[in-house]
């Protein structure tokens, strides 16, 4: 008997141990200076046990940046999404 209640014990652990799951942050970047507008893409895959740690390892955060340099205001919109 307490050789089944270790067997069924170290089962459940190791489901849970190897959990680890892969997933991809894409990001689309929008760069806006003057009149001209740029935008690229950006993706991270990694493997992670929870989403926010996969946030956090990767910085999948949407961010805006506004910039003035000689009059000129640059804005940069970085937007990321859990793939």
């Amino acid at each position: 008997m307490k050789n089944l209640t270790f067997l069924v014990i170290s089962v459940f652990a190791l489901t849970f141990v190897s959990c680890r799951k892969e997933r991809t942050c894409e990001c689309t970047i929008t760069e806006t200076t003057g009149a001209q507008t740029f935008t690229g893409t950006s993706s991270v895959t990694a493997s992670y046990v929870t989403k926010k740690e996969l946030k956090v390892s990767t910085n999948c955060f949407s961010t805006k940046e506004v910039e003035t340099n000689n009059g000129i205001q640059t804005t940069t919109t970085t937007d990321c999404k859990l793939k």
